[in-house]
């Protein structure tokens, strides 16, 4: 092996703009229950602005199973029938592409699948261990203009005369090292280990090793990474991505580290300590914090909800197993907990345990517009001054990275000039109802037994629910403060089932539009603080059918975002309200603190202090 040296290595993939691809292999997609994780993974690069190719493998031990199926079914035939073979095996793929992409759009967010023979993938060689060679390239880029990840089963492919082939052992790292090469975007592999090691760490060292551990590496030489025994990566992987060209990250789920192969230089990365899992208080276990507490259930090495306040603990106790369960939310506040999540109704309650929570040095994360709008300043102040962060990304957008991808521009010095929306998924499936014929009150009434609507909808047919999310919008976008009471704002209330049969008629859509514009900027003169005037206006408007916010379905968002650098806007898309798509952004924002190393406390300590911006939000620590 070449010689090595210490290093800390950057893979900061999200430095990349536009596409990642991304695969997840059956050591992540272990079983059906290991889809919300794998939903997690994809979105957490969603959040740095990118769109995401994910190549799958079959889920579990599915590929072992079928060929175990085929054996039992053939008998000992002489001669299999190897296309007959080819074609059960891709059942294994298409599965866990369908059921993962389903498993997003539950979250919230836009995805679609895409077969080998949508993509036109070509292999060559022998029909079970091909190597593909040719790819339509302009079907990734066009289903990603409308959507935010494309899924593609990997392992397969089919030969030039139509056949049905597979890529061999580890085959999907290959579908996902071609794409790569063909799109010239980075390539990670996430798997069930943090890295590539000098061997496995689970295993016993090699004679004259006794005792020692094996060094996970930072980057590694193609021909270094065959020296190794191929287990996580199968050498014909390696040599695939070497004859490429193409350097790729293998690294854990949830993680910024990871081995880079390819790279000029063999080299080692700096030993960290393992992080403990983040306690965790909850504020809420209604329609969006029983989906947090269900979905931390399943994140058990890296957070666990503790202790959780609700009006009526007695309807919960045994809802979430181990969870203390009471009525105070100041018990919760003060409770030994490293994270506050609210997912409350009631702003007023929140507003007392996060104050507490944040003057204790204890990180807060909020789905509420209330909150985060009215009050983000003074609790991002109260939160820097006690090294905690103050996050709210699920407040704007449910599952669109608004926030997340302004923060994204703005780290990467892009002016935001403006930004049109359709930000209310209750108004959107209302007008769509409208536009089918139903009157005003069965279209919300369908709207509330879909959970989209609460059971008083005035806030959002008001347009104060969009108000309140544009006022959060400004301030991420322009650092403006904006009251959202004062916004100049239109709601639906008064359209009708006639309103949306004229706009229909015309081949336009009523859709209620947030505007944000850049306006005047001044300097203010003691501090030199740049101040930016936000035009900010909520209203109807009848818009034509090729406008992308006429494109919005049901309670799904649209958001455009325009940068002085080009007058094509950027389109975010994906559900705005319902359980699952909220809580997603909850558990992302969760995710984000756990990766950036949001500190677990000890009783009567507080963290120590440093600023930072993370996941599109206020945050201080």
């Amino acid at each position: 092996m070449s010689t090595t040296q210490s290093v800390t290595p950057v893979t900061n993939l999200s430095a990349h703009p536009g596409i990642i691809v991304l695969k997840l292999g059956g050591s992540v997609l272990a079983s059906d229950e290991a889809l919300p994780v794998a939903v997690h993974e994809i979105d957490r690069f969603l959040r740095t602005g990118l769109r995401v190719v994910v190549v799958v493998s079959a889920i579990g031990d599915t590929t072992d199973s079928l060929i175990a199926r085929a054996q039992a079914a053939g008998g000992e035939v002489e001669d299999p029938d190897v296309p007959t073979l080819a074609a059960l095996l891709a059942t294994g793929e298409h599965t866990s592409a369908a059921l993962l992409t389903l498993a997003l759009r539950k979250s919230g967010i836009t995805a679609c699948t895409r077969t080998v023979d949508q993509l036109k993938l070509i292999a060559k060689g022998e029909r079970l261990n091909a190597d593909p060679v040719s790819l339509d390239t302009a079907v990734l880029h066009q289903s990603l203009e409308r959507h935010s990840v494309v899924v593609v089963p990997g392992f397969l492919a089919r030969l030039a005369d139509g056949s049905p082939a597979t890529l061999g052992r580890g085959g999907s790292d290959l579908t996902a090292i071609f794409i790569g090469q063909r799109l010239g975007v980075p390539v990670r592999l996430a798997k069930d280990v943090d890295g590539l090691y000098q061997w496995d760490p689970a295993r016993e060292p090699a004679a004259g090793r006794s005792g020692q551990k094996p060094k996970r590496f930072a980057t590694l030489t193609y021909d270094d990474a065959l020296g190794l025994d191929g287990g996580i990566v199968q050498h014909k992987a390696v040599r695939f991505a070497k004859q490429l060209g193409v350097r790729f990250t293998v690294g854990g789920v949830n993680r910024l580290d990871g081995t880079v192969i390819g790279a000029p230089v063999t080299t080692f990365a700096t030993p960290v300590l393992p992080k403990q899992p983040l306690r965790v208080g909850l504020l809420g276990l209604g329609t969006v914090g029983l989906g947090v507490a269900r979905h931390i259930a399943r994140l058990d090495q890296v957070a666990s909800v503790r202790i959780a306040a609700v009006r009526t603990p007695a309807k919960y106790n045994g809802v979430v197993e181990g969870l203390e369960i009471t009525d105070n939310v100041q018990q919760v506040a003060e409770a030994e907990i490293d994270v506050l999540i609210d997912a409350c109704s009631t702003p007023e309650a929140s507003l007392k345990a996060i104050r507490i929570a944040l003057s204790r040095g204890v990180s807060v994360i909020t789905a509420s517009k209330v909150v985060a709008g009215i009050f983000g300043l003074e609790l991002a102040q109260l939160a820097a001054q006690n090294g905690a962060a103050f996050v709210y990304s699920a407040a704007v957008g449910g599952g669109v990275p608004v926030l997340e991808t302004i923060d994204a521009l703005r780290r990467s010095g892009e002016k935001v000039t403006s930004v049109r929306a359709v930000i209310n998924g209750t108004t959107n499936f209302v007008l769509d109802k409208l536009a089918e014929g139903r009157s005003p009150e069965e279209a919300v009434a369908l709207a509330q037994e879909r959970g989209y609507a609460e059971a008083d909808p005035t806030a959002d047919l008001s347009g104060l629910d969009a108000a309140r999310k544009l006022a959060i919008i400004a301030r991420a976008a322009f650092g403006t403060e904006v009251d959202p009471e004062r916004i100049e704002r239109t709601g639906i209330e008064a359209l009708t089932t006639a309103d949306a049969a004229k706009a229909t008629a015309a081949e336009r859509k009523l859709r209620l539009e947030a505007t944000l514009e850049r306006g005047r900027e001044t300097r203010e003169a003691e501090t030199g603080t740049l101040l930016v005037e936000a035009k900010t206006r909520i209203a109807p408007r009848e818009l034509p059918e090729s406008d992308p916010l006429a494109t919005a379905k049901d309670a799904e968002n649209v958001v455009l975002i325009t940068i002085s650098a080009s007058p094509k806007p950027i389109v975010l898309r994906g559900l705005g309200a319902g359980r699952w798509p909220t809580a997603q952004s909850v558990i992302g924002d969760l995710l984000t603190l756990v990766r950036e190393g949001t500190p677990v406390r000890t009783a009567g300590t507080k963290a120590g202090t440093t600023a930072s911006t993370t996941a599109g939000s206020l945050v201080a620590r």
